[in-house]
């Protein structure tokens, strides 16, 4: 009886396992065939040199099969994403109106950098007076610079910000990386009763200017994620021929915000976007409301109202518009949106946006190819927002801007071109 038994649960067990492996892989090849998508490139011909030596674009891409949608994309990658180490130099900018912000720098090793020049020539002069040797080591000099501007939420210390600045580190010749942590972020205090928001590019005019007076003899790219990819790309756009920037790249776009904002609707999008996201908003203000940096003002800012804002729409409603002097929501999000600028752009800039995003929804009324040669889009099946988590472990938005930026410096040297704009 007992052999019987055991060789009936003995093939019980194998019909199961073999079940389960047929339908593990009937399950795996649709799941290939459905997302195992390539990337739409959309660029013109003049570009095409720079395009293909871009190699993660050229394959297709392959989203996480645990996580292949686009909310699973959005949220779960955030917490399966490497956490980085990485060490920052801190430095304060003043700006024209008295407001300050942060700008967390990332030095290569032995590397001049701007920061500690002054402190050095100090202690040279120190030494020199006191009769003793002072060191002759040599520095290296930084090849190329890239300035970071994080998404509506995000700060140097971000995971996915931490990130990128690994790659590009790894990745380009002698880099410097620098983030800018807009107004009132990171721990900076909010000096004047203006804050950051999607439209104004002020504050990313006066960082750009004042990082490009120190490093003006090297190329310095930009990168933008979200709403940060939208003021870089609005800048430039604004700049046309006088901007500072040798390239760009943009990462997950809204474009327009009033079609974007028009996407933001139903339960799942509440719950697991909106709500998150205006909570951090509604933390990130009380902390200057409670420093009184908003009390006697002509804004008519009610703190209770505001604190109770359901969305990011309420939010805009009850603080950003009152702050940056708009009269409604649609106003602001019209005069915000970089897409009234793209025209004007006059470096290459790669735009890298998915399908599937549902905080950024692509349009074909974005593709200006055609009155633009400096634009690449590539564009992604799935990937969600700020996301495209690939298997087995990585992200587009690490690859992509190094593999850009690596292309434009070699293309400018092969050309002749001059890597400082």
């Amino acid at each position: 009886t007992m052999s019987w038994l055991s060789k009936f649960f003995t093939k019980k067990s194998t019909i199961i396992g073999i079940t389960s492996l047929l339908v593990t892989t009937g399950c795996y090849m649709l799941y290939k065939k459905k997302y195992n998508l390539p990337i739409q490139l959309i660029y013109d011909e003049s570009k095409e040199e720079i395009v293909k030596d871009i190699p993660s674009i050229q394959k297709n891409f392959q989203p996480h099969p645990l996580f292949f949608g686009s909310y699973a994309q959005t949220i779960i990658s955030f917490f399966v994403r490497k956490n980085y180490s990485i060490e920052y130099k801190r430095e304060i900018i003043d700006l024209s109106d008295g407001g300050i912000l942060a700008l967390d720098w990332h030095f290569p090793e032995n590397t001049k950098n701007h920061l500690e020049e002054d402190r050095e020539e100090e202690e040279e002069i120190e030494k020199e007076e006191e009769g003793e040797e002072t060191e002759n080591g040599e520095m290296k000099t930084g090849e190329c610079l890239i300035v970071i501007f994080p998404g509506l939420t995000g700060t140097s210390a971000s995971k996915y910000i931490k990130s990128i600045c690994t790659h590009l580190d790894k990745s380009l010749p002698s880099p410097i990386v620098v983030v800018c942590n807009y107004r009132g972020m990171n721990g900076v205090e909010l000096k004047t009763q203006k804050s950051y928001n999607g439209c104004h590019t002020d504050d990313i005019r006066e960082v750009i200017k004042h990082i490009h007076g120190h490093y003006n003899k090297i190329p310095i790219y930009g990168v933008g994620f979200s709403l940060g990819s939208n003021l870089i790309i609005k800048y430039i756009g604004e700049e046309g021929k006088n901007c500072k920037l040798t390239a760009a790249m943009s990462i997950s776009n809204p474009f327009d915000f009033n079609f974007a904002v028009s996407h933001w609707k139903g339960f799942k999008f509440d719950f697991f976007l909106s709500n998150p996201l205006v909570m951090y908003l509604k933390q990130a203000v009380k902390e200057h409301l409670d420093a009184g940096v908003f009390e006697d003002n002509e804004m008519k800012i009610k703190p209770k109202t505001l604190l109770r804002s359901k969305s990011v729409q309420e939010f805009d409603k009850h603080f950003t518009i009152k702050v940056g002097g708009w009269k409604t929501i649609e106003e602001y999000y019209s005069e915000a949106s970089c897409i009234n600028h793209i025209d004007n752009i006059d470096i290459p800039v790669l735009f890298l946006n998915s399908r599937d995003d549902v905080m950024c929804p692509i349009s074909k009324e974005f593709i200006k190819t055609e009155t633009n040669h400096n634009l690449i889009y590539a564009i992604t099946e799935c990937g969600g927002h700020t996301a495209f988590h690939g298997f087995p472990n990585y992200s587009l938005m690490d690859l992509v801007p190094c593999e850009f930026f690596n292309s434009i410096h070699k293309y400018n040297k092969k050309n002749n071109k001059n890597n400082n704009h």
